[in-house]
């Protein structure tokens, strides 16, 4: 018994020390300001690969027109993946002439091949991606820039973030998204494992195609984002920023249901056995783990041990307390205060979430992506 409540503690102790290392890492990650006279001289060809987002593509368009940036120094690369909707004929008809609308080729599919392809026919050396289902801030552009600029960088990630509504659904996507905004920060600071979203991600072609671009993982219906980063930051070729800003946000479309939820994190759950980086693993795994500790002690000692019963809810608690803290602070930064609204349901719901992808990354199944049947 006093083995197995030493596990507990030690475990607990591990966990708390984690949560509090991710912080410092986002806290002291440098919050950017946007700085227009950095970016005259900064051209970028911003690609969304698009397939089947006839009711959002326009919205994502508009945002990003929008911008505070010369209107000179950038261009929207749209290519098409091969879609069974309205998509294409919505993007055709944009006249603004900062917009280049392309059609993947009838051999190639995906949206790794979609964002080669838009890189092949850009026309500047920065470029920038985003989803066909986000919107943009109006600093978006300028902080990319900006980040090129300050530090030298060869490719950059930053914040995404769900769109949000009153549903519990909607806040547990937001808490989880915004944590891994803190996790992804962190490593890139400390230069310890490397993440980022397609969402919101730049790079210089120049290092696209010194590193072969998504050559090797092409077979992947994910990962653009994080086989990249990794790529690039293993080769040695530059430097990886992380843009902290509240102004530089990508708001993305939130699933809209927990069946569809499970399927996009099927799609995760594809590329995190396959991604290479063993820090950010053992991250996953012992989180993982301690969900797995907290849950067999409350089960088992409902039925043989008030002890273990014990050492399971203290160290739920303390799991609590944690990221509560840690949560709130990110949602105070996004200025998303009413999302901890829903922070009890959304924390037991995590328990669930963690399994579930546990089960998804060690037995991988095919799962539904715009249509398609992908693995």
């Amino acid at each position: 018994m006093i083995i197995l409540g030493f596990i507990a503690i030690i475990a607990s102790i591990g966990y708390v020390y984690l949560i509090h290392h991710i912080t410092l890492g986002w806290n002291e990650t440098q919050n950017i300001k946007v700085r227009n006279e950095d970016v005259s001289d900064i051209t970028i060809s911003v690609i969304i690969a698009a397939r089947n987002e006839e009711n959002y593509i326009q919205n994502c368009i508009e945002s990003i027109i929008n911008n505070n940036f010369p209107v000179e120094n950038f261009e929207i690369v749209i290519v098409d993946d091969h879609s069974t909707d309205k998509t294409f004929e919505i993007i055709s008809q944009s006249i603004h002439k900062n917009v280049r609308v392309f059609s993947l080729p009838e051999n190639l599919h995906g949206k790794k091949a979609a964002i080669t392809f838009g890189v092949s026919v850009s026309r500047f050396p920065y470029i920038l991606c985003t989803d066909a289902d986000s919107v943009v801030s109006k600093e978006w552009l300028s902080l990319h820039g900006s980040k090129f600029k300050m530090d030298d960088t060869v490719l950059n990630t930053a914040v995404v973030l769900p769109e949000t509504d009153d549903t519990i659904l909607s806040h547990f996507q937001f808490l989880d998204f915004v944590a891994t905004m803190a996790i992804t920060a962190n490593g890139i600071f400390r230069k310890t494992y490397f993440l980022a979203n397609g969402a919101n991600i730049s790079f210089k072609k120049a290092a696209f195609y010194a590193v072969k671009g998504y050559e090797g993982n092409e077979h992947l219906a994910s990962g653009d984002d994080v086989f990249l980063v990794n790529k690039i930051a293993t080769s040695a070729i530059g430097k990886i920023g992380f843009i902290k800003s509240s102004d530089g946000v990508v708001t993305t479309k939130s699933e809209s249901s927990w069946s569809s939820l499970i399927q996009q994190r099927k799609r995760w759950a594809t590329k995190s056995l396959k991604m290479g980086d063993h820090q950010i693993a053992k991250i996953q795994a012992f989180i993982f783990i301690y969900c797995v500790i907290i849950l067999l002690f409350i089960f088992v000692g409902l039925f043989y041990s008030g002890w273990i019963l014990t050492a399971g809810l203290v160290a739920l608690l303390i799991k609590m307390a944690t990221d509560y803290f840690f949560l709130n602070n990110l949602c105070r930064f996004f200025d998303k205060n009413r999302v901890m609204r829903s922070f009890l349901p959304c924390f037991f719901l995590y328990f669930i979430h963690i399994l579930l992808s546990g089960m998804y990354a060690l037995i991988p199944s095919d799962f539904d992506w715009k249509g398609r049947e992908v693995r």
